[in-house]
């Protein structure tokens, strides 16, 4: 019992830290349409909703993780964290990469 507490609370803490960045993202910048053309602010969106969704279904009480979509999805957005920390390591961070330009 205490493991699907932990468990749930490092989900919340994700969805929360993921929401978190979307939103002072979006916030801060002078152009929502530009912003949203990112790959990264995109996989941190498809992550949220994965998270959500994923929390969602734990409430429900289903038993989602038989489900063969369930880690279809789930690999597929492990590849969209790493592509992103992979493209930001390697190509944007060396050059200080500033995501919001002055339109």
């Amino acid at each position: 019992m205490l493991e699907k507490k932990i468990s749930l609370f490092y989900k919340h803490l994700v969805l929360f830290s993921l929401l978190t960045g979307i939103v002072l993202n979006l916030v801060n910048t002078s152009s929502i349409v530009a912003m949203l053309s990112y790959y990264t602010l995109q996989s941190n969106i498809v992550c949220f909703f994965t998270f959500f969704g994923t929390l969602i279904l734990i409430f429900l009480k289903k038993d989602y993780r038989n489900s063969k979509i369930y880690y279809v999805i789930k690999s597929g957005v492990v590849i969209a964290i790493f592509i992103t920390a992979i493209i930001y390591q390697i190509a944007l961070m060396p050059y200080g990469f500033q995501m919001d330009y002055n339109f």
